[in-house]
Order: C-alpha cells, then structure tokens, then sequence
C-alpha cells in the first residue's frame, strides 16, 4: 500500500503497477493522478483507474479518514 499526500489530500493506494507490476512509490504525482516510473502508465489516485497506456487494468485504492494527527485506512 501506498500512501499519497497531493496537497494536503491524502490518498491510499496499491504500490503496485497494474501493467508492469512494479512498485509506484518512485512515481510522479500530479493533478490527481501517479504515474509507473517503468513505462508511465498513471492512475487516477482516488479512483484507481488507469489514464493512459500501456495499463488498462485499475490499482486497488483504499477509503482514507484523518483524524487529529492519524491516517486511517480501511482493510
């Protein structure tokens, strides 16, 4: 699991990459989205789903809560 902050909204995702499964956590963030840092496939951060090829498949994302200084996930 992968845990995002794009500023200051926090969101978790799968650290793995539908397409090449490689990890996502050396991945470029921007407008709402991360991108493989192996073939630049992004994915939409809060809803998984793949932007562009060479992924068609979406990544888990997981319901965030912050309470007081906590990041909450659900399992």
């Amino acid at each position: 699991m992968l845990i995002c902050n794009l500023n200051g909204k926090i969101f978790a995702i799968s650290n793995i990459c539908s397409h090449a499964e490689e990890t996502l956590d050396c991945g470029r963030i921007s407008n709402g989205w991360i991108a493989c840092p192996i073939h630049g496939a992004r994915f939409d951060l809060a809803t998984g789903k793949a932007k562009n090829p060479p992924a068609k498949q979406p990544i888990p994302v997981y319901q965030v809560r912050v309470e007081d200084d906590w990041i909450e996930i659900a399992a």
